[in-house]
C-alpha cells in the first residue's frame, strides 16, 4: 500500500540523523575545549582634561554612580562602600537577576596613574576576575584604558562559544568610558 513506509527505511534515517547531531555536538564540545582558558577586553577613551582630573573618578567608589553602567538594569540595587578610596576599598553590590551580586576590591591605586581592581562576582555565576584602569597624559588629554581579564572553566567556556566576552562586555565598557570622559570634562553623563 502506498501510505505505509518501510519501516527499516524510516529506522535508517533516524540513525543517521542521530549519528549527524552526535557529530555536531562532538565538534562543539572539541571546540569549546580547545578555547582558551583567558579573556581579555581593554577599550580606551581620551578625556580633555589632566590625570588628577580624572583618576578620582575611578580611585572613589562614591564616584562610580556617575559614570558606571554596570547597575543600569537595576536602579535599586542595594550598594555598600567601605574603606577610604584608594588601595583596600570595597565596592559590594546586589541587585536582580541582570546585576547580580558581587564585590570589587581596589589592589593598588598608583596616584593619577594606575588602579587595579579585583572582582569577586557571586551571583548569577561564582566568578573572579581583575580590572585595570590606566590614565596617561597625552597633550591636554589623559587617555583612559579600561582592562578586564580573567579565565573561564568548561562552563564560561561554553557560553563563550556562543557569546565572547567582548560581544558581553564591550558595550558597557564603551558606555562607561563615555560616560566618565562627560564626567571628566565637565558635562553631565546622564539624566539621573
Amino acid at each position: 500500500m502506498p501510505w505505509r513506509t518501510d519501516p527499516s527505511a524510516s529506522g535508517a534515517a533516524l540513525a543517521k540523523t542521530g549519528a549527524i547531531i552526535v557529530v555536531i555536538l562532538g565538534l562543539i564540545g572539541a571546540l569549546t575545549v580547545a578555547m582558551p582558558s583567558a579573556y581579555r577586553v581593554s577599550r580606551s577613551v581620551a578625556i580633555t582634561a589632566a590625570p588628577s582630573d580624572v583618576f578620582p573618578h575611578v580611585n572613589d567608589f562614591h564616584k562610580w554612580k556617575a559614570w558606571t553602567p554596570w547597575l543600569d538594569d537595576d536602579p535599586n540595587a542595594k550598594v555598600t562602600i567601605d574603606g577610604a578610596p584608594g588601595k583596600g576599598a570595597t565596592y559590594q553590590w546586589v541587585g536582580n537577576g541582570s546585576v547580580g551580586e558581587g564585590k570589587i576590591t581596589i589592589l593598588e591605586s598608583d596616584a593619577n596613574e594606575r588602579i587595579k581592581l579585583k572582582l569577586d562576582f557571586v551571583r548569577p555565576m561564582v566568578r573572579t576576575a581583575e580590572a585595570v584602569f590606566t590614565c596617561k597624559k597625552e597633550d591636554d588629554k589623559t587617555l583612559v584604558t579600561w582592562t578586564f581579564v580573567g579565565e573561564r572553566d568548561l562552563v564560561g567556556k561554553a557560553l563563550g562559544a556562543v557569546m565572547s566576552m567582548e560581544a558581553m562586555i564591550g558595550g558597557r565598557f564603551d558606555e562607561g568610558l563615555k560616560r566618565m570622559k562627560a564626567v571628566g570634562e565637565g558635562k553631565e553623563p546622564r539624566n539621573k
